[in-house]
Formats: C-alpha cells, structure tokens, sequence
C-alpha cells in the first residue's frame, strides 16, 4: 500500500541506499537515473508490473527497463519517446489509465474470440469423427460445414471482438508477462466447451437414428442445425465467470445480438428457400425433429453456464 502508519512513505534520492524495505514507499524524490533504474529493477524483482513516465534522456533506461514505458508526447525527448512503449500525446495521465484499460479489453476480446473459435472447431471435428467411425454415416456434408462456419466463423466472432469489457475490469491485477494468451485453464475450457457441444449433437443424432427410426437424411440435417444454433448460443458462454449470467458484457453488447439474429435469418433462409435448401441438402423435417434440435442446441448453454458457475471458469 506505500505507506507507512497511514501517511504516504517519502524518500529522497540521498536516503535511498539506507532505505531496506522500497515497497512501503508511496514517493521518491530527487533522485538520479541510475537510482531510477534501480527502484524499476526492485519492484520487478518483487514480482511486481512496473510502469515508469518521463521525459528526459536520463528517463531513456528506467523506460526501457520498466515492463510498460510511458512517455510524454508534448514535451518529452525524441529519445525517450523512442524507447518508451506508449507516449501520451496530450501530456495527461489520465490518459495512462484510459489507454491501460483499453488494453486489456483489447486482449479480453482476443482470447474470447480464439476459445470461441477453438471450441467450436473441436466440436465439429468430434462430431464428424464420432458419428463416421462409429456409424459410418457422414453426420455433416462438405456444402453444410462451409455454410455453418461462414456464419459462425464470421459475424459472433467479430462481434465478441468489439466488446466493451467488464465493469470491473481495472480491478483485476495486471497479467503476468510472461503468460501466454491462450493458458493452459483456457486450453480446459476449450476443450469442455467443445465436448459438451459435440456431446449433446451426438445424442440427438443417435437418438433421432436409432430411437426415432428417422432417416439418415432426416438425422443430418437434426446434427446440422443442433450444432449450428448450439454454436450461435455458444457465444453467450464467453462472458467472464465473475459476471451475471443475464447480464454482463456478452449479453449487452449489441452487436452480438445483431450477428446472432441475422445468422438465424440466414439458417431459416437456407431452410425454407428451395433453391439453397437443394444445395445444402436440406429436407422437411417432423415436428419431433425440431425438439430434438432444440434441445441439442441449449443443453450444450445451459450444461456450460453451469460449469462455469461451479468452476468458476
């Protein structure tokens, strides 16, 4: 917290070699460049994520050392704006924290819009191969797959790319560095994200063949739509576990609800329009069908929204 008794810790550049303890110092003052680059190096010791501004040549090292730069624009040296990672063209740190946050719900929506991706995908490889090697039926045609993941792949992915972040956003820690984007926790949810979704289209495909007696023909065009409404409300999985389930940055991000209504549009004129539903080898199918296909397709949210709630993920 730098402080020490409840007053903000203040030491000067003199004192700074008999000072033991720098995390409970709130200010530093006069003190040169190379003490500068010492108090960036402590912090980073500590595990910390240090953000260093100035506008001097003698600020060009702690800027560079420091794991965020910050320069200023107006009246900073070209020097230290070249070596600084961000330059603050107006000379305001308010705009440190605009920028910061910005950042982080840059790479918020990354990682959303690559385990939305991911697990999807899996979903349909899961889906192919289970049903063709033990079946050997062909559970999605070539024409079928392109059409879903011209959808899918496009219009909620972007839209989960223009998200405005958590409210509490700024109150997390920083990430660490070295971490990768994508982290193994997220390689998890991926992955259960897709087995669930594959899970549930495989039964109903099963069930619709062996259960119901309905033709292949009829049963692919159940796997076909169970997945591709289930992989249309898999983007309301991509909300942060800490958030609402009926209300948070997925839900109330109006373009999410955009993509999603004009990929439904898009499926029911694939269906009912003759001359796309002949080229995607779609048929008429029994009102039972259309249960199963709703099922197959909210299952998979509702199984998810409840292991993110239990797992906190």
């Amino acid at each position: 917290n730098m402080t020490r008794n409840g007053e903000a810790a203040v030491v000067h550049g003199k004192d700074l070699e008999e000072e033991k303890d720098l995390s409970e110092t709130g200010i530093f003052a006069r003190v040169d460049p190379s003490q500068k680059l010492d108090i960036v190096s402590h912090f980073q010791q500590q595990g910390e994520i240090v953000g260093m501004t100035g506008d001097g040549v003698n600020d060009a090292p702690a800027l560079k050392k420091a794991d965020i730069g910050i320069a200023m624009g107006k009246r900073g040296t070209q020097v230290a704006r070249d070596v600084a990672d961000m330059v603050l063209m107006d000379d305001a740190f308010p705009s440190i924290v605009r920028a910061v946050e910005q950042g982080r719900i840059i790479f918020g929506n990354i990682k959303k819009f690559i385990i939305y991706q991911l697990s999807y995908h899996l979903a349909e490889i899961i889906i192919i191969a289970g049903i063709s090697f033990t079946m050997w039926h062909l559970p999605l045609l070539p024409l079928q797959l392109l059409f879903l993941n011209l959808l899918s792949d496009v219009f909620p992915a972007l839209a989960l790319g223009v998200g405005r972040g958590s409210k509490n956003i700024m109150e997390k820690s920083p990430k660490d560095p070295r971490e990768p984007i994508i982290t193994k926790k997220n390689w998890l949810i991926t992955g259960l994200y897709g087995g669930v979704i594959s899970l549930y289209v495989i039964a109903a495909y099963v069930f619709a063949y062996h259960g119901m007696k309905l033709s292949p023909e009829i049963c692919n065009n159940i796997a076909f739509f169970a997945l591709a409404f289930g992989q249309l409300l898999h983007v309301l999985d991509m909300r942060e576990a800490d958030e609402p389930i009926f209300i948070n940055q997925v839900t109330q991000n109006i373009y999410i609800w955009m993509a999603l209504g004009f990929c439904i549009a898009m499926l029911l004129t694939g269906y009912f329009v003759p001359l796309f539903s002949h080229a995607l080898s779609f048929v008429p199918l029994p009102a039972a069908a259309w249960g199963l296909i709703l099922a197959g397709a909210l299952l998979p949210l509702l199984t998810n929204q409840i292991i993110k709630m239990i797992w906190k993920i």
